[in-house]
């Protein structure tokens, strides 16, 4: 009964052509390799998702995640005022456990950053906190 329900489980979290369908939603930003780069605009912040092609269920699928913030030019002193920079600025990243020190962490960071400065003809900022 307890194997039963383990691969009921199992197939539920397989990736499936219905999933991936679900995913053109998001607009791909970048691809290299097995992974794309997908993102998200909600308000003055940009999620971006790296997602895993070649993997067989969902929780391989995502790979790591960054999120961004517009940089705020409403401060006396702004990289916007100064340089005519329109800033976006790391706040939150993250990578899957089995993915780390593969060199996922410099793809994502790269694909981030070629679509900021491409597309957004912006500059790519860190945070204040770095690890």
């Amino acid at each position: 009964m307890l194997n039963k329900d383990a691969e009921k489980l199992k197939n539920l979290n397989q990736v499936t052509p219905e999933f991936l369908d679900y995913l053109q939603k998001y607009e791909q930003v970048g691809s290299s390799g097995n992974f794309i780069m997908i993102m998200k605009k909600q308000g003055s912040e940009m999620y971006f998702v790296l997602c895993n092609r070649s993997a067989k269920y969902i929780t391989d699928f995502f790979a790591g995640q960054i999120r961004v913030e517009k940089g705020d030019s409403s401060y006396k002193i702004s990289s916007k005022k100064f340089f005519k920079l329109n800033t976006y600025q790391v706040h939150w990243s993250n990578i899957a456990v089995e993915h780390k020190g593969h060199g996922i962490g410099k793809l994502m960071y790269t694909m981030v950053y070629q679509y900021v400065t491409h597309n957004l003809n912006g500059a790519l900022l860190s945070d204040s906190v770095l690890y």
